[in-house]
């Protein structure tokens, strides 16, 4: 099941891990859609992700932006995945999000949505696959509880989709965001990926931006319900300053 499931992801997030409790930009959209509204910002992201032992691509493109309506931030997210041609398992599809989120109680208490359409096609030599289509939703809050000390809590895949690639899971994540450090803890529970029920999915991230211009991302997580464990890890490239910054 991990083979066939999307890949299309934020940058950040893979390279952290652990991010529901310090979501910004592209993580906001995948992980914690009330990151959105924290900061006044409009993001356009280009993404490319590709799942080597897997044999899968995806194209993406990400737009947040919460400076047009502050007090409704708006993300969207397209990703086109397709598998390599001599690939085992083909599939072609599409993964579409729509979230928005809202900032209350002085900008201290933020609250998301996000809307995801997935479609994509599966089949595989000798082997019945069902293709992945339907809607479904995630949910999330951000709190602040002080300057540099925020708590997440996430639903995901609220509606059931019937398919253990997009499970049903629910938890929140803690993180402390100084200057120039970020370090994120996240807990959640996985209902529907194990057979014998509800599994623990534990994961940490790490953030140090040195020089202001060059962001240094570590991460580690411990899946109990695929009963898996990876590091990871990220490197890059910050130009400019505001409105007209860009990133790498």
């Amino acid at each position: 099941a991990p083979a066939w499931s999307q890949i299309a992801d934020s940058p950040r997030a893979m390279g952290m891990s652990g991010v529901r409790g310090d979501p910004v930009g592209s993580s906001s959209v995948m992980r914690n859609p009330a990151g959105m509204s924290r900061a006044y910002t409009y993001t356009v992201e280009a993404q490319y992700f590709r799942a080597g032992p897997d044999d899968l691509n995806a194209l993406g493109l990400n737009v947040v932006d919460s400076k047009t309506q502050p007090k409704l931030a708006v993300g969207i997210n397209y990703a086109y995945q397709f598998a390599d041609s001599d690939a085992d398992i083909a599939q072609d599809g599409h993964d579409v999000r729509l979230a928005l989120a809202h900032p209350m109680v002085a900008e201290k208490f933020h609250i998301g949505l996000s809307m995801r359409y997935i479609t994509i096609g599966r089949s595989g030599q000798g082997v019945k696959l069902d293709n992945l289509e339907g809607f479904t939703l995630d949910a999330g809050v951000l709190i602040s509880l002080a300057p540099t000390v925020h708590l997440g809590l996430v639903g995901e895949s609220l509606i059931d989709m019937e398919d253990k690639t997009v499970p049903r899971r629910a938890g929140g994540g803690l993180s402390y965001t100084g200057s120039p450090l970020v370090v994120d803890v996240d807990v959640l529970a996985d209902f529907e990926t194990h057979s014998d029920g509800p599994k623990v999915v534990v994961a940490t991230g790490l953030e140090l931006l040195l020089g202001e211009s060059v962001p240094i991302r570590a991460g580690y997580e411990y899946d109990g319900a695929l009963e898996t464990s990876w590091v990871s890890g990220g490197l890059g490239f910050v130009t400019g300053s505001g409105p007209n910054g860009g990133q790498i």
